[in-house]
């Protein structure tokens, strides 16, 4: 058995035959999550298009595999053997056929057996494989000595599961020897190391953490020894740097030669060295920033020099204080932060900046959604040294407490965008389109950034590759113009204009996937054969929509053409780049632009009785066939006319069921929302259809409108009578007053009256309000400086219109403010 090239593995199923309308495959189940290195695995794949000549993939590789004759589209039951030399880990498991690759599951891979869980173990150490029922427990047992020490663990959370998995140990007489919780070195997942009392029978319990799992329960239970490595030290290396990676685990110091490459990035680092190794490797970020590793100074604090730089550390003593001494320039603003929690570190660190004299000048304990702490932080007047100092709250001291110290000023972001793409597979079938939802979280950098991929099949090219300066997203388009199958796997990248700033696209199809980073950064692309019948969805507005009017609602018309004979109904999605702000880990739809509503339109009854009739009658022709082909010398003349008659009644019936399609229903509408308050300078819109079966349950086709990309407009639009720039002549005695008029234009939004008023006003400066009625568009308000007043230069000043309350955004309401500035000129005294 060998690993062998995803493309040179699947040019050689391009011989196998694909029907006219065939689907890509889809993995939904999938029985064992993990394969033995050198051994058989046999494993059963649940799911829809399995066939025909199903090939699996781990990665990039493909891999043989034997196919059992009893499998069928729902269901493929595979015997593959890894090979040898392949190093422990985790894989993306995927498997295609000549219609095209499915989507990506995670899998272990090791040297214990793998099997189904069962009532009893059958030897250790092994993988045992299932899944919690709901509120329930899953249980095994194994046969046990005394004194032996055995690890047990569960992998969910980073296979892709939600499952938040307790495991509890018991005896024979069940008095608990040993449990685990959920552990955030282990993403969620659990393990607990136990020396057994007694020879014995002893029961291993898995539950969920909740007794209610938000998703499916699935998981893989190892029980016995092995080698593990959870973290690497440092956690974070400067490209190009070469440095002794230590490997933190059970298998005591193990330090690796490691030479960072160049580019952002996260390394996994396996323990390729340990014979029984197992689990998901430690990673290591890849950093552009001068990484450095704490030093033992004595009493001293350890000196830093130039920003930015980002320390290593480990609090491995009880009450350790780590100080670092900074030079520091008053009124600079910088920011410091610890990296610990998202480490999966034991520790939940205490960060303080301190003067020279030890007084606290700013502390933090946690920020936003992490127990890591982070300070904003400005130097104040007379200061030119801090002490910054990592502690931990417990003050408990561990190996594996270990940390990341970053300081920088205010402007650096070592990370300033994140990427991810809302799908991991894309089938492309000739002459179609298929779309992807591309998201950037933005961190300091608010430009223009453009999206790479490293390779695409023959004839597929990619639109949509360009994120607008101020937008959050794009709606990659992929267009194939072959007709000839093939399918890869290719990375997608994003960077600025000047290559200063580049991240990799990462796939996430939940909001807390906890899986490897660097295992999402694979996208699955095929090309496939033209399909028997045309599918398509068009925009049919006469006038195309050109602006996101903040605070509206626009009907949107459509035109689809249906597969010739699909009797499901049909279901309209508007898609946007607009990446959804969420509230709970829940999208907060009062402040997102999306549709309506899911459309969904039925096939008409005059179509569907149509088509129920060519069953009918190819039901009959079958039957008829048969009995002609058995029928004796004198009955066939009228066996063979009975077939002819029922073919030609078919053939009518087929011409019938056409015209009935022709006629039927072909249009649809759907109406897209643009919230009061929308961030995003553009957004892309498309019209997603898909085809569902006559029971809803699968979606058999996918076809997508032109994406259209818009710009966001408010409709209060504010014109002044005069600059923004003010001047005035100062009166000692009653000091200056400003008149700000000018004119409200009504682009649209919700109707109702604009309220007007000035913020960033001065000490002591008043400023009057206006209200305009929906019939108006005049205002004038006055800011008025009293006589006691000194400032020149007046800046920061803002004229603030606020519209009336959006029903269909949570009664947010429309905004649009000017920058106003204001010089008074002062008499001589």
């Amino acid at each position: 058995m060998r690993l062998t090239s995803f493309v040179s593995v699947f040019a050689g199923m391009l011989l196998a035959a694909s029907s006219s309308d065939a689907r890509p495959p889809e993995i939904r189940n999938v029985n064992i999550r993990g394969l033995q290195i050198g051994q058989a695995t046999t494993i059963t794949l649940d799911g829809v298009d399995l066939q025909p000549a199903p090939k699996v993939f781990l990665n990039d590789r493909g891999l043989d595999v034997v196919v059992d004759p009893q499998s069928n589209a729902a269901r493929a039951v595979l015997t593959a053997t890894v090979p040898n030399e392949t190093t422990p880990g985790v894989a993306v498991l995927r498997l295609a056929t000549a219609d095209g690759v499915s989507n990506g599951v995670l899998v272990g891979l090791d040297r214990l057996p793998q099997q189904a869980i069962a009532e009893l173990a059958p030897a250790l150490p092994i993988a045992l494989h299932g899944s919690v029922p709901g509120s329930g427990t899953s249980k095994t047992s194994f046969a046990g000595k005394a004194n032996e020490e055995v690890l047990i663990e569960v992998e969910a959370r980073r296979l892709g599961s939600k499952l938040r998995p307790v495991i509890h140990l018991f005896n024979e007489q069940r008095k608990q020897i040993a449990w685990a919780a959920p552990s955030r070195t282990l993403q969620g997942d659990a393990r607990l190391t136990a020396k057994l009392p007694a020879d014995g029978k002893y029961s291993v319990e898995v539950h969920d953490a909740q007794y209610a799992p938000p998703g499916v329960s699935f998981f893989r239970l190892k029980i016995g020894q092995w080698q593990f490595a959870d973290l690497a030290f440092p956690p974070a290396v400067t490209q190009g740097q070469e440095v002794a990676l230590e490997l933190l685990g059970n298998s005591g110091t193990t330090k690796l030669p490691f030479k960072a490459p160049m580019g952002s990035q996260i390394q996994p680092v396996a323990l390729s060295s340990a014979p029984q190794a197992s689990g998901v490797p430690p990673s290591v970020l890849i950093s552009a920033w001068p990484e450095v590793l704490e030093a033992a100074n004595g009493a001293e604090p350890m000196p830093l020099a130039a920003l930015p730089v980002a320390v290593s550390g480990r609090l491995d003593q009880p009450g350790q204080l780590d100080r670092f001494q900074l030079p520091v320039t008053a009124g600079t603003k910088l920011v410091f932060e610890v990296f610990g929690e998202r480490l999966g570190s034991q520790i939940d660190a205490v960060l303080e900046v301190r003067n020279k004299q030890g007084g606290v000048l700013a502390s933090n304990d946690d920020s936003t959604n992490t127990i890591d702490p982070r300070l904003e932080f400005t130097v104040p007047a007379g200061l030119d040294a801090v002490e910054v100092v990592v502690r931990d709250t417990l003050d408990i001291g561990t190996s594996q407490a270990i940390y990341r110290l970053a300081i920088s000023p205010a402007d650096v972001v070592a990370q300033p965008i994140e990427a991810i793409a809302k799908a991991d597979a894309l089938n492309v079938a000739a002459g179609e389109s298929q779309v992807v939802e591309v998201f950037v979280t933005r961190r300091g950098y608010d430009g223009p950034l453009q999206i790479a991929l490293a390779q695409l099949p023959a004839g597929v090219t990619a639109t949509g590759t360009d994120i607008p300066a101020g937008a959050s997203g794009t709606l990659l388009t992929l267009s194939n113009a072959s007709d000839v199958a093939a399918q890869l796997l290719t990375s997608v990248s994003v960077k600025s204009p000047d290559g200063m700033i580049i991240a990799p696209v990462r796939t996430a199809l939940t909001p807390d996937d906890p899986s490897p980073a660097w295992l999402r950064e694979q996208l699955a692309v095929a090309s496939v054969t033209k399909p028997a019948t045309a599918f398509a969805v068009t925009w049919a507005d006469a006038a195309p929509l050109a602006q996101l009017t903040q605070g509206t609602k626009t009907a949107l018309p459509v035109t689809f053409v249906r597969p010739s004979g699909m009797l499901g109904p049909l279901r309209l999605t508007l898609v946007s780049s607009h990446d959804s702000p969420r509230v709970n880990n829940q999208p907060n739809l009062a402040v997102t632009l999306r549709g309506e509503r899911v459309v969904e339109v039925p096939i008409d009854p005059p179509v569907k009785a149509a088509w129920d009739n060519v069953a009918a009658l190819d039901k009959q022709l079958v039957e008829a066939t048969k009995q002609a082909a058995a029928a004796q010398a004198d009955a066939k003349p009228a066996a063979e006319a009975k077939v002819q008659d029922l073919t030609a009644k078919k053939t009518a019936a087929e011409a019938a069921a056409k015209e009935a399609e022709a006629k039927a229903n072909a249009k649809s509408e759907l109406a897209v929302i643009v919230p009061a308050q929308l961030p995003d300078s553009s957004s892309d819109i498309v019209v997603r259809a898909e085809l569902l079966n006559p029971e809803r349950n699968t979606v058999l086709r996918t076809a997508y409108s032109t994406v259209r990309r818009l710009p966001k407009v408010n409709p209060l639009a504010l014109k002044l009578a005069t600059p923004p720039a003010f001047e005035a002549m100062f009166d000692p005695k009653t000091g200056a007053i400003i008149k700000v008029a000018g004119q409200l234009e009504r682009l649209g939004g919700p109707a109702g009256d604009v309220n007007f008023s000035v913020a960033g006003l001065p000490a002591g400066v008043s400023a009057t309000t206006a209200n305009v009625k929906p019939d108006q568009k005049d205002f004038v308000l006055e800011i008025r400086f009293p006589a006691n007043f000194t400032q020149t230069d007046v800046t920061g000043l803002k004229l603030n219109a606020v519209g009336p309350p959006d029903p269909m955004s949570g009664n947010l309401q429309v905004k649009n403010e000017l920058d106003l500035t204001v010089k008074l000129t002062y008499p001589p005294k």
